[in-house]
């Protein structure tokens, strides 16, 4: 029997403003699916049994990386140009890699925790029988919408792949790059294309859709939302910064 596993990841202010709502929204449409939360020193609060409470801030490799690079301006960028700030979009590299390494699941699925549910979750598309990454590309982008990423956990290729993301980072890679190569998604465009998996074993959920949100012309609008944007945006969908 196929196992699968969801791992997201959020602060602490992250948590109140839309973690809430993913987490609320999961439980609700989730078919029996765990999640594994990989918090920010978050304190502990009531979860329900399908989730399990994992601190990214034990995460040694992370914790040297922050330690490293947190208090050098240039990397830790600016707002207005996204895409360059190292810091704050290593988190997500850092938390799905730990679960494909320690968490056991066929099937290890990365989302967004500004993500709500809105349907029972079918991932019989996304995790088609054949396929060992399923992802959303962008036609009119040069990088992926990492927003949603599911990896086939049980192959060596991407246990490989996962390996390089995580060291894309830890070794300084990124760094040797241009700025707009800073990010996850690039991180995981540039491992995907040097790992060892078959393009026919690549499913872009998004192949044949234009523009930059490409999320509600696939497969996953059927069950759910992306509240992709601005954090007034996702506020504007319930969650409340305290």
């Amino acid at each position: 029997m196929t196992t699968y596993e969801f791992v997201t990841t959020f602060s602490v202010d992250g948590y109140h403003c839309y973690g809430r709502n993913f987490v609320d929204s999961f439980v609700e449409h989730s078919p029996g699916i765990p999640l594994t939360v990989y918090h920010e020193s978050q304190p502990n609060v009531d979860f329900h049994k399908l989730l399990a409470w994992k601190n990214l801030d034990h995460d040694k490799d992370r914790r040297k990386f922050i330690e490293d690079h947190g208090n050098d301006p240039d990397k830790v960028g600016e707002a207005r140009y996204p895409n360059s700030q190292a810091i704050r979009f290593c988190h997500k590299v850092f938390a799905v890699t730990d679960a494909i390494r320690n968490n056991g699941a066929d099937w290890v699925i990365w989302c967004d925790a500004d993500v709500v549910f809105t349907a029972p979750i079918d991932l019989s598309i996304a995790c088609a029988e054949g396929s060992d990454l399923a992802y959303l590309g962008r036609t009119d982008m040069h990088y992926t919408e990492c927003g949603f990423v599911a990896y086939r956990a049980a192959s060596s290729m991407v246990q490989r792949m996962a390996e390089d993301m995580r060291g894309y980072y830890t070794t300084g890679e990124m760094f040797t790059r241009r700025k707009s190569d800073w990010h996850d998604s690039r991180c995981f465009d540039i491992c995907r294309h040097r790992s060892r998996i078959p393009l026919q074993r690549m499913h872009n959920l998004s192949h044949d859709v234009r523009g930059s949100h490409v999320w509600p012309k696939t497969c996953l609008a059927a069950w759910s939302r992306h509240n992709k944007g601005p954090t007034r945006k996702k506020q504007s969908y319930g969650g409340i910064v305290r």
